[in-house]
Formats: structure tokens, C-alpha cells, sequence
């Protein structure tokens, strides 16, 4: 029994050790690898359905993927008068 067991668990970590961590995304507006975009934060003022909101948006750290940064876009809303 100890012998499976160990042999489960030999199997388990030989998978895990073969594993090659991937990003996949197909919206570079979300997410971003290397340097942090440039000209952030930017704040604007959307209206919608007769309500308008100042959004704040910032690229932030998320760790990192082969030794690069890693960016994800932050966003803030705010409600505030429509002009």
C-alpha cells in the first residue's frame, strides 16, 4: 500500500513539475506584459441613460510571467452631475 502511494505521489509532482505557466488574452485593453502602458491614470466623464459618472483608470501590478510585469487595468467610478 505505502508503495502506491508513493508512486501516486511521485506521478502527482512529476505532472505539476512538467507544467508550463501560460497568459492567454485576447483584450490587451485588460491585461498587459512588460513595461506599464504609458499616459495613466486618465479620468473622463461618461454619460449614460441621463447619468454621468468620472472613471479613473490605472494599470497595476498583477505579479509577474517570465521574469516581466504583469498589468491589469484598474477602473473607478464615480457618480457625479451631468453638465
Amino acid at each position: 500500500m505505502k508503495k502506491v502511494i508513493l508512486v501516486m505521489a511521485a506521478a502527482a509532482l512529476a505532472a505539476c513539475a512538467s507544467h508550463e505557466s501560460k497568459v492567454f488574452s485576447t483584450d490587451t485593453s485588460q491585461l498587459r506584459v512588460g513595461e506599464k502602458p504609458q499616459g495613466f491614470p486618465r479620468t473622463y466623464v461618461v454619460a449614460k441613460n441621463g447619468n454621468c459618472s468620472k472613471v479613473t483608470e490605472n494599470w497595476v501590478s498583477n505579479g509577474s510571467y517570465n521574469g516581466k510585469d504583469m498589468w491589469v487595468i484598474d477602473k473607478t467610478l464615480e457618480p457625479v452631475p451631468c453638465q
